[in-house]
């Protein structure tokens, strides 16, 4: 009461401490799940039914919904393939080649048959393309 008539605004309430998630004893597993699929194709990665598919029989788990594994998958995917690209961020990039006009240049011949006059012929086609890249734009 003493508190209430000191000030007109009441203090801010405390937050509760976060609760640990249902998914606490199995979050290696899924972990160890998401690395697989790393190396893995495309159509052969776990999807969340799987993963909890695979918790049930392999691990005896049965309390994660769908929402949950997908909110944690969600979230973890992307730190995992972070973690895993650590080592090696350097091969995934691009080296930028600079090349002043006429400096370089690629060549090609080629067969073709054109159709001239009512009679068909056989040409010869020469093709010269010049490299250069563009300057920086300056915005």
């Amino acid at each position: 009461m003493k508190k209430a008539l000191e000030s007109p605004v009441p203090p801010k309430r405390k937050a509760p401490p976060p609760s640990k998630s249902v998914l606490e004893p199995v979050k290696g597993f899924i972990d160890a799940m998401l690395r697989e699929d790393l190396d893995a194709p495309a159509k052969q990665k776990h999807t969340i039914p799987r993963i909890i598919e695979r918790l049930a029989a392999e691990h005896d788990f049965e309390l994660g919904r769908q929402t949950t594994v997908w909110e944690y998958v969600r979230k973890r995917r992307p730190e995992i393939k972070a973690e895993a690209l650590e080592g090696r961020r350097h091969l995934d990039g691009i080296v930028p080649q600079a090349k002043r006009p006429g400096e370089e240049a690629e060549v090609d011949f080629a067969d073709f048959w054109l159709d001239l006059a009512g009679q068909r012929r056989k040409c010869v086609l020469f093709t010269l393309r010049l490299c250069a890249t563009p300057p920086p734009q300056r915005w």
